[in-house]
């Protein structure tokens, strides 16, 4: 078993292969007369294999018989000559086609996922059987294209940020703007001027009416402990005389709500607001008869209504006062 003969297929060579015994066949490869890269017929694989894959014919490995090679009707065994002499150092060229491009196409992955590239194994004797088409699997590739450049594939990514991206991008700009304007507008010369008069540490937010109606103006103060019942008929003057008109033309508000919070409590009209701002030589009971009759609840009913009666409007007051002072 030990001289087994062994099919190498040595090209440019009167018949293209030689059979060796084994052990000279193992011989050459430790001498580095036969290289690893060389080609021996394998019955065991039905096919043409390199010594580096043939661990059994490495030097460091121990002589074994190789099986009887198998005879099949669809594989046909190569030509054997009489056994000559081990060739120096045979050199084997394996020649891969590679495909030609005549125009780079794009080729978009997500449009046509189902199309494989095929490879084909090339023929090493005459021989051989025709060679088999091999699938070769193609990975989904998402938000990209793909072109081929004469040998070679190159990716492309698709760039740019997406149209809910550039929506976003425009609401925030938009909001921005908004706030920006009605601090530059309004809340900052407001609040400037009311910190010129005696309540200028009773912080106050304003701006347009739903922050783009240039017709309507709101007043956001928290509640106070600078504000009482004493005071805040002044206070009310000194806030309508530092807002009673628009940001441009001087005219004034159609309407001016006025809360402790966020949410609309009580409103004036807006040619009052102004008239309340001209108050300020008036004594406290004459600014807070005008306030009572002029200022109007959240449904836009009077908050005194029709009443007359003194201490019923004196109750109405101080509920009034009370939602802007904190003791």
């Amino acid at each position: 078993m030990a001289n087994t003969q062994l099919i190498l297929h040595v090209p440019g060579t009167e018949k293209d292969t030689t059979a060796l015994p084994k052990k000279a066949v193992r011989e050459g490869i430790a001498q580095g007369q036969i290289k690893y890269s060389q080609l021996i017929w394998s019955p065991v694989h039905e096919a043409w294999k390199q010594v580096r894959e043939l661990p059994h014919l490495w030097p460091s490995q121990k002589l074994a018989p190789a099986p009887a090679p198998r005879v099949t009707s669809s594989v046909p065994i190569p030509r054997v000559s009489t056994p000559v002499a081990v060739p120096i150092t045979p050199k084997v060229r394996v020649a891969v086609a590679k495909p030609r491009v005549q125009a780079p196409p794009k080729i978009s992955l997500r449009a046509s996922a189902d199309v494989q590239p095929e490879a084909t194994v090339p023929r090493i004797h005459e021989n051989q059987p025709a060679p088999v088409p091999v699938a070769v699997p193609v990975p989904m590739v998402r938000a990209a294209a793909v072109r081929t450049e004469s040998d070679h594939l190159v990716v492309e990514e698709e760039s740019g940020p997406p149209f809910v991206k550039w929506i976003c991008i425009g609401v925030g700009s938009l909001l921005v703007l908004i706030l920006g304007g009605n601090y530059l507008m309004v809340g900052h010369p407001v609040a400037s001027r009311l910190a010129q008069t005696s309540y200028g540490k009773v912080s106050v937010y304003s701006h347009l009416g739903a922050f783009m109606q240039p017709g309507d103006l709101a007043l956001h103060v928290p509640a106070s402990s600078e504000l009482n019942e004493s005071n805040f008929a002044g206070f009310l003057v000194a806030l309508a005389q530092s807002s009673s008109s628009r940001p441009f033309g001087g005219e004034a508000f159609e309407r001016v709500s006025l809360t402790p919070g966020w949410t609309g409590r009580y409103s004036f009209d807006g040619q009052a607001w102004r008239d309340l701002g001209k108050m300020g030589g008036q004594d406290a009971q004459t600014q807070k008869d005008f306030i009572l009759n002029q200022v109007d609840d959240a449904s836009g009913q009077p908050l005194a209504g029709t009443t007359t009666d003194e201490g019923a409007r004196e109750k109405v007051w101080e509920k009034f006062v009370q939602d802007f002072s904190r003791s």
